[in-house]
């Protein structure tokens, strides 16, 4: 189990549980790795539930899926890595090895 699983099962669940959220699938790229759906979830407010998960440091940018919204859910995330949220409240902010949300770079 990932670091901060539970405390995003719980953030997740309070935002979706009971109410209808919609998936704004990719054609492109539907399976994950590991044969999960990837989808951007809109909330009933339309927001985004993958947005408010990276701002809240509960997720991270996985860079092997890349899709229409990669740069913006890379800068929300590397926003809370720096004001040291969440997952990222106890790490460094190291310019010099950065994070893994940023090896998209490097490839």
């Amino acid at each position: 189990v990932q670091p901060f699983a539970a405390t995003a099962t719980a953030f997740t669940r309070e935002r979706c549980f009971g109410k209808n959220v919609r998936l704004q699938l990719q054609s492109h790229s539907l399976r994950g790795h590991f044969g999960r759906l990837l989808a951007y979830v809109l909330l009933p407010d339309g927001s985004m539930l993958n947005e408010h998960l990276l701002a809240a440091g509960l997720a991270h940018v996985e860079p092997r899926f890349e899709h229409e919204l990669m740069d913006r859910f890379v800068y929300i995330a590397q926003q809370a890595r720096h004001d040291r949220i969440g997952l990222w409240a106890d790490q460094p902010v190291d310019l010099v090895h950065p994070s893994p949300i940023d090896s998209r770079d490097r490839q």
